[in-house]
């Protein structure tokens, strides 16, 4: 039988291309001061901003938010790592998530049938249910965590782990 379900947050819920893109734009011009450093910070994550895509082995698809600012981090020497991270975390709480279905109608429908629902993301925490709040489902989850909230990132089982062991 099954009792809940546990759900991935970026290309999931979310739309990842439409949500990351802008905030990887606005990241890369905060932190680069300009065009050319943007530019470079920018393939070093694997993102184009001409065509606003993402390479298929973009850290940003796959990593958590301390992994990615520590890739940056070797070519922003004025910026501490805590300080970049930080930032991306302020920065992707502010981030436009763009849904990927009707959140609240497919979840609302999973709740409905005695469903848990979980959320494990490689982003951090505060974020995740900010965007869960903004999309207006976030009362419909009975667990979120990210890759700050003592479980480790994905792909390590720490997340899901944590969610088998409390549902």
């Amino acid at each position: 039988m099954l009792d809940a379900i546990i759900f991935d947050k970026d290309g999931t819920l979310f739309d990842f291309r439409l949500s990351w893109g802008a905030f990887t734009e606005r990241l890369l011009a905060e932190v680069a001061g300009d065009a050319v450093t943007a530019r470079h910070l920018g393939q070093v994550l694997g993102y184009d901003a001409t065509t606003r895509q993402f390479t298929r082995t973009s850290p940003v698809i796959s990593m958590t938010t301390p992994e990615i600012a520590a890739i940056l981090h070797p070519h922003l020497p004025r910026i501490g790592l805590a300080q970049l991270i930080d930032r991306m975390s302020v920065l992707s709480a502010e981030a436009p998530m763009v849904p990927a279905v009707a959140l609240r109608e497919v979840l609302q429908s999973l709740k409905e049938r005695g469903l848990r629902l979980g959320l494990a993301t490689n982003d951090t925490e505060m974020p995740a249910q900010i965007h869960l709040q903004k999309a207006g489902v976030l009362d419909l989850f009975d667990y979120v965590v990210g890759c700050d909230s003592g479980f480790g990132g994905k792909p390590a089982p720490g997340q899901l782990n944590e969610f088998l062991r409390r549902f």
